[in-house]
């Protein structure tokens, strides 16, 4: 587990202690009182950033029982802490995540197997899904030989009974479309590839073509057929409304765009040193969207109005905008009004202007994160 960053006193007090507890042995009692302070102040930022610390520090010890002993103490305090103060983010409803702590709210443990069962996925998701959710402390892992049983935390079940609703009920297919490119971006495999017909997807191609180039509406099917070199019957054989070429463009779109969804936001961020860093991170992530869908977002955002499966696609992607920049705030713990602020100032349209001017990519980033921290020195304390 990578450090999470955090700014602020407490974490810059301690981590420092954690790092020479084996050269100074009288800093132990600092670190207890430092680790009981974050219990009692629910303070899961400095036990995730303790916890990771701290296994350092044991890995380091090797075989010495004596510091080795205190350590492993620690390190069950630690996550003992972590497992039960309140959850950040909030995991929302039709996320896999979401999915994974209901089934578990129940059964006192239930093996990797049958949540893949019970999930209607693999082996793999499911390891991956935990694995997140134990760095978060939602969930528990136990294991007996060669396999894992799972089990949901305090803190995984005030997860569950604060996660808001979904924002619409196909949510999940337009999550699953971000999420896919996510995992292609960072490397990771999906789960389950998703079939792909050349057909299909050369007239999904040639229609978003168009749809930036003359507007979605505007582009008749005649037009997508002599672009994709098919015949109309074909089109319309495999797209029998405008809504269902919609969220088929949508989804091929969204998997471009390398943005995460809004349960894998945290991983944007992980093993960052500082507030500059995260915000800069926040910015290439975001300027890293528009180079590649800057002509999509635009006409979608054009029309979102007049097309239902249009306004929830974007719907979606803004929520994952929100989401990111929400997460890139968090150690400062942003009010919205903040996180509004900084989402606009991280807007598809800075990056345009910027880039119209002669700004090259990486200057783009450069320019807007410098923006983006000194409005956060200057803001109005709240």
């Amino acid at each position: 587990m990578a450090a999470p960053t955090v700014e602020h006193s407490r974490t810059a007090a301690l981590l420092p202690r954690i790092a020479s507890l084996q050269a100074e042995p009288a800093r132990r009692e600092a670190v207890a009182l430092g680790l009981v302070d974050a219990v009692l102040d629910c303070d899961d930022e400095t036990l995730a950033a303790a916890l990771h610390a701290l296994r350092d520090a044991r890995a380091r010890a090797g075989g010495d029982p004596e510091p080795a002993g205190w350590l492993d103490a620690a390190i069950a305090f630690a996550y003992w802490g972590l497992e039960r103060v309140p959850s950040q983010p909030a995991v929302a409803r039709g996320t896999q995540a979401h999915d994974f702590l209901s089934v578990l709210d129940g059964p006192p443990h239930l093996g990797s197997a049958e949540l893949s069962r019970l999930l209607d996925t693999d082996d793999t998701q499911v390891s991956r899904t935990g694995r997140r959710l134990l760095e978060r402390g939602l969930v528990t892992r136990r294991k007996a030989g060669r396999k894992a049983f799972w089990q949901l935390t305090p803190r995984g079940r005030r997860a569950l009974e604060e996660a808001p609703a979904p924002r619409s009920s196909n949510s999940e297919f337009w999550q699953e479309a971000l999420r896919r490119g996510f995992e292609a971006a960072s490397g990771d495999e999906p789960g389950e590839p998703r079939e792909v017909d050349p057909t299909r997807e050369r007239i999904i191609e040639s229609t978003l073509a168009l749809h930036m180039s003359r507007g979605i509406q505007a582009t008749k099917w005649s037009d997508i057929a002599a672009e994709a070199d098919v015949p109309v019957e074909t089109v319309k054989a495999l797209f029998p409304t405008l809504d269902d070429l919609v969220r088929s463009c949508g989804q091929h779109f969204m998997e471009g765009l390398g943005l995460p969804p809004h349960d894998r936001a945290p991983e944007v961020f992980t093993g960052a040193s500082s507030e500059s860093e995260r915000i800069h991170r926040l910015v290439e992530t975001f300027f890293g969207v528009y180079e590649r869908g800057a002509d999509g977002i635009t006409a979608a955002r054009r029309e979102r109005t007049d097309v239902p499966a249009l306004a929830e696609s974007m719907d979606e992607l803004d929520g994952a905008f929100h989401a990111l920049v929400a997460e890139a705030l968090r150690p400062q713990r942003p009010d919205s009004s903040s996180v509004a602020s900084v989402t606009a100032l991280t807007d598809l349209e800075v990056w345009r202007t910027l880039r119209e001017h002669g700004a090259t990519p990486d200057a783009a980033v450069e320019q807007t994160s410098a923006a983006v921290e000194r409005w956060l020195e200057l803001r109005p304390a709240r």
